[in-house]
């Protein structure tokens, strides 16, 4: 583990909006699971200046999910966040946290122009409609925390899947070699919380998706509770100098 530290300490990290990006899909995290994340630490400021320049789509969930259980606090973290550029950079997975804080709690974008809600209001819509035929397992997920458990009760669509069977695929796709298809795996059971799958998909993240994933990678690490509590505003960190994580040092005196 020491020598997985070393090599991340050393390689470049990639920034939000560069045009070099990791290839590997977004974490979509279970909203369980960004409960548990985004309820250790952070403050309105913090979690404010994370979604004004995120480092990478994956902390637009974590920002928008604080906005989300912190309610009082939403209107001053949205006060300076541009929401349209966060809808469409941030991917399914956080267009879905947006579009539940839209229909349950719409004074949180109190603070955002109304012209502006106007139009995102519209593109919720339809993209809502694109989830729900392409991915309607997400789709139902999302309905149920927007309409409660009822929205689940006339359909066949799964919500969840066996997780043991997902990660035993992991293993066989690693064991062949398939690095991409394994790293696949084991992020979907780190979405459901699982700290060995987030530790796991964070050592695969640069060997699957080369050096332009070491963001993604630091931020699987801190989830996963390697690097101690998270410090939100250099969360996950995008350059070998900076110290994205408390509680944890290297060998000598480059910080992780």
């Amino acid at each position: 583990m020491k020598l997985v530290f070393a090599v991340l300490s050393f390689l470049p990290g990639v920034a939000f909006g560069d045009q070099v990006r990791c290839e590997l899909d977004l974490p979509w995290f279970r909203y369980s699971a960004l409960d548990a994340i985004t309820l250790r630490e952070g403050n309105d400021a913090e979690v404010a200046k994370l979604l004004e320049s995120p480092d990478e789509p994956s902390m637009i969930q974590l920002g928008l999910w604080y906005a989300y259980r912190h309610e009082s606090s939403a209107r001053s973290v949205f006060a300076k966040a541009d929401l349209e550029k966060l809808f469409e950079a941030g991917g399914d997975p956080a267009r879905s946290i947006l579009y539940l804080i839209y229909r349950t709690q719409k004074k949180s974008f109190e603070s955002v122009p109304r012209p502006t809600m106007d139009r995102l209001g519209k593109k919720m819509a339809a993209w809502k409609v694109t989830l729900g035929r392409e991915k309607p397992s997400r789709a139902l997920l999302l309905d149920v925390y927007v309409d409660g458990t009822k929205a689940a009760a006339n359909t066949s669509v799964p919500i969840d899947e066996n997780i043991d069977m997902i990660w035993k695929r992991g293993h066989e796709y690693q064991a062949a070699g398939r690095l991409k298809e394994a790293f696949g795996e084991y992020q979907r059971v780190a979405e459901y919380g699982n700290s060995a799958a987030l530790i796991t998909a964070a050592m695969f993240a640069m060997e699957a998706g080369g050096e332009e994933c070491f963001a993604r990678s630091r931020l699987y690490f801190g989830l996963g509770g390697m690097w101690g509590k998270v410090q939100w505003t250099s969360l996950p960190g995008g350059s070998p100098t900076s110290r994205p994580f408390e509680g944890t040092t290297e060998t000598g005196d480059r910080p992780l």
